[in-house]
């Protein structure tokens, strides 16, 4: 080859090859191919993800404030006097409870219309509902349903309720465990250490009577036991029925679904009512439905048997019992060496006994050691079953089972 042709050839070359696009700089366009041939489609611009959107003014999940602490309802000796002061340091605190309740209602409502528009809640909505979930024992798997759980469960108490409950489990504010523990309920607990003990629990039994550091704190316990404990779950269909109704939530009807709070079963409701209806704490109708309509639809819910004798008159009967609940004006609790029980109020109030009808005079409050609450179940115990989903966060009108509170 002459030297004329080689740098023809070079330059050739370099024209050749010069002008392929380089590997980094290139970006193919239209259809590509994979390992095999096979054509692949042109990949898309992904969009960016829309941000979730937070709610707005969540529900503090805190302890309410301490309030006022609880006065020395013994010393009142005029028993009109001491119940009427009893039930006026209550109000304030009930009906901040269930403001509080409505408040996490509305709450709910308002993250069901979140997902609605986007897939999933905020990540500190999540959180959110997640102490919720925990303190209310809900075990659904969607975040719907979940809120679904939630609205099925969670709504607000009668006063006259509470007041009652209030009432006859602390011995209008007297009881040891009310003095000490700030405990008007009665609530157990099963930690060591996480209350007071009873007097005389069996050597079998571990637990104790809760400890709160305030009344306010109590109250909010038993608001949240009352709506989340499967125990309970008769008086959440009461309720649920009443509002598929339309009807105002009464005492009177919610009580009937308390038969698991106390041993007493029945007799404990029937104590309950008593108290509702002689201090006039709601409304009460001479015929009411749930004695005389058994064709209102919520009639079968509120029907409670008494089929055993009363714990407490069987208790009564007996010699060392009877001794053991004798109360005294200067006696506001017994001996614990002598095996005696928390003492009530020593004046006599027949309208509030539930021994009236048999002409005996018992405790107005459930009694310290011998009759016990139905303990509610740990946390970790037992879980009220999934019977599939709920449509909508109104439970129909036609269902007013258990199941509606379910996933």
């Amino acid at each position: 080859m002459n030297r004329i042709a080689r740098p023809a050839i070079a330059l050739l070359l370099i024209a050749l090859f010069g002008c392929q696009p380089s590997d980094q700089s290139h970006t193919v366009k239209g259809p590509q191919t994979d390992s095999e041939g096979a054509e692949q489609p042109a990949s898309e611009p992904v969009a960016a993800a829309k941000p979730l959107q937070r709610s707005s003014n969540a529900p503090s999940l805190r302890l309410p404030e301490p309030g006022p602490t609880l006065p020395d309802f013994g010393a009142i000796k005029d028993v009109k006097q001491k119940k009427q002061q009893f039930f006026a340091y209550l109000e304030p605190m009930i009906a901040q409870e269930n403001a509080h309740t409505q408040a996490l209602r509305s709450h709910f409502e308002q993250l069901l219309e979140l997902l609605e528009r986007q897939p999933q809640l905020h990540p500190d909505d999540q959180q959110w509902l997640a102490q919720v979930n925990k303190s209310f024992r809900i075990d659904a798997e969607t975040e719907a349903d979940q809120l679904h759980q939630l609205l099925a469960k969670v709504d607000q108490i009668p006063a006259a309720l509470v007041k009652a409950q209030a009432a006859n489990e602390s011995a209008w504010g007297t009881s040891r465990f009310a003095r000490q523990a700030n405990n008007l309920f009665g609530q157990w607990c099963f930690t060591p250490g996480c209350g007071i003990a009873p007097l005389q629990r069996g050597a079998d039994q571990t637990h104790e009577v809760e400890a709160f550091d305030s009344v306010a704190a109590g109250i909010r316990s038993y608001f949240t036991n009352l709506n989340g404990n499967k125990s309970y779950s008769d008086l959440r269909q009461i309720r649920r029925c009443l509002r598929n109704q339309q009807q105002p939530l009464r005492g009177r009807a919610l009580a009937a679904g308390l038969t698991h709070y106390s041993a007493r079963g029945g007799h404990y409701v029937d104590e309950l009512q008593s108290m509702i209806r002689i201090n006039k704490l709601e409304p009460w109708a001479a015929s009411w439905w749930g004695d005389s309509q058994p064709k209102h639809p919520c009639y079968q819910l509120v029907q409670v048997e008494n089929d055993q004798p009363d714990p407490i008159l069987v208790a009564s009967a007996a010699p060392e019992a009877a001794a053991s609940t004798a109360p005294t004006a200067q006696q506001p609790e017994s001996n614990p060496a002598s095996g005696s029980v928390a003492s009530v109020d020593p004046t006599p109030v027949a309208s509030d006994l539930l021994a009236a009808s048999a002409q005996v005079q018992q405790p107005t409050a459930a009694i310290e050691n011998l009759i016990p609450p139905t303990p509610a179940p740990p946390l970790e115990q037992g879980k009220e079953q999934p019977a599939g989903p709920i449509q909508s966060a109104t439970i129909p009108s036609n269902n007013n089972s258990d199941t509606a509170e379910q996933k």
